[in-house]
């Protein structure tokens, strides 16, 4: 059963590393990206966001979702 999208934004609120996926020119494309939460801010700068991957990052989009779903990914 996937979880309500309150239970989704309590878990990502910390932000963190998460994965965008999109259809793109090949089909659907899924890239890792670091978020932040930014609670309807005017503008999104990249404070508080280090690249998992190290290195300078300059690009910070800024994404309006329509849904909110998620899964529960249990180990072994």
């Amino acid at each position: 059963m996937s979880p309500e999208p309150g239970e989704c934004l309590r878990l990502i609120a910390p932000g963190g590393i998460g994965r965008v996926a999109f259809s793109g020119s090949h089909g659907p494309t899924v890239l890792p990206v670091n978020y932040v939460p930014d609670d309807d801010a005017a503008t999104v700068s990249g404070a508080d966001v280090t690249p998992w991957a190290g290195g300078d990052r300059h690009l910070y989009i800024r994404i309006a979702p329509h849904q909110i779903t998620g899964r529960r990914i249990h180990g072994l």
